[in-house]
C-alpha cells in the first residue's frame, strides 16, 4: 500500500534526491510517498505494453519509450514514476541522463489496489495540469483500458475505452500515436495466482 510520509514537510526534489535507501518514492504536490514493488501481473502487463509499444514507435520512427523506474520530474514538487512513458522526437530535449525533465506526451499507469486512487485522481489530475497530452488507465483486474486525451480545453475527456470482458476483440487506439489499436486480448492474455 503506498503511504505517505512526513505529512508536515513540503517535498521538493532535492530532497528526494538525498534519499539514502534504495525503495521506491515518489513526490507529488510536495508530499514524499512510497511506493511498493507491483506483483506479477502488474509487471507481466507492463511487459507486454511495453513491447507492444516499442514495436510501434519504433516501426515509425516516433520517438522514445522508457518505463519504471524511471523519475520522471514534473516539477520541483512532482516527481513520479509512471509504469511507462512515450517522448516524441520533437519532445526529446526532456530527456536527460538522470531522468525526464517535463511532461512527456503519453503516460500509461498500470493500477493496483495500493495506486488505484492516486492514478485515477491525483496522478490524473497531475498529469492534465501539466499537459501531458494523453494518458492510459490499465486495469487488469477489470482487464480494460481508458486512455484519455486533452481538449482544446487543457481537460482529459475519454478517448477511447476497451473492456476484455465485454468483446473478446476489444481494442483502444491511441490519439497521441497516430495508427496504433492495442487488441487488449493481446495485453491480458494470462493472469497470475
Amino acid at each position: 500500500m503506498q503511504s505517505t510520509l512526513s505529512e508536515n514537510k513540503k517535498w521538493t526534489y532535492a530532497d528526494y534526491l538525498i534519499l539514502e535507501d534504495d525503495n521506491r518514492y515518489e513526490i507529488t504536490g510536495g508530499k514524499l510517498l512510497m511506493v511498493p514493488a507491483p506483483d506479477v501481473n502488474h509487471q507481466h502487463i507492463s511487459c507486454k505494453l511495453t513491447e507492444f509499444l516499442i514495436n510501434f514507435v519504433n516501426r515509425n520512427h516516433s520517438g522514445y519509450i522508457f518505463n519504471a523506474p524511471i523519475d520522471l520530474i514534473l516539477n520541483d514538487e512532482n516527481v513520479v514514476q509512471p509504469d511507462i512513458l512515450f517522448i516524441s522526437k520533437q519532445n526529446q530535449s526532456i530527456i536527460k541522463k538522470k531522468g525526464i525533465f517535463g511532461p512527456p506526451d503519453l503516460v500509461i499507469e498500470i493500477l493496483s489496489p495500493s495506486s488505484q486512487y492516486h492514478d485515477t485522481y491525483e496522478k490524473k489530475d497531475l498529469y492534465e495540469k501539466l499537459k501531458v497530452k494523453e494518458y492510459w488507465l490499465v486495469n487488469h483486474y477489470m482487464k480494460s483500458i481508458e486512455i484519455l486525451v486533452l481538449n482544446d480545453h487543457c481537460v482529459y475527456e475519454l478517448f477511447s475505452e476497451g473492456i476484455l470482458e465485454n468483446d473478446e476483440n476489444a481494442i483502444v487506439k491511441s490519439k497521441v500515436l497516430n495508427g496504433m489499436e492495442v487488441k487488449l486480448a493481446l495485453i491480458f492474455d494470462e493472469q497470475f495466482e
